[in-house]
């Protein structure tokens, strides 16, 4: 139980959020543009969370965007840090 004090939230997602995106780094280096869009797309797909549309994305960038709501508190941080990388 978490000491009332200490707003421990901040850490549990930031703890969450590096260790999914150093996860998903190692997963995905070394794989071409496609490969990676398809491996992040079925890695969502088997949370539960529907489909990752990646057709707004391009060499350039982009921006991706689910109505997840889950996702978006959560993992948010790691699509946005993979976002240059993914493409």
């Amino acid at each position: 139980m978490d000491a009332e004090y200490i707003d421990s939230v901040p850490f549990l997602i930031g703890a969450a959020a590096e260790s999914v995106y150093t996860q998903l780094k190692g997963l995905l280096q070394g794989k071409e543009a496609e490969e990676r869009c398809h491996i992040a797309s079925e890695l969502y797909r088997q949370a539960g969370f529907g489909t990752l549309d990646f057709s707004s994305l391009s060499k350039d960038g982009g921006k991706l965007v689910t109505k997840k709501s889950h996702t978006k508190r959560c993992g948010f941080p790691v699509f946005r840090s993979l976002e240059a990388n993914l493409i």
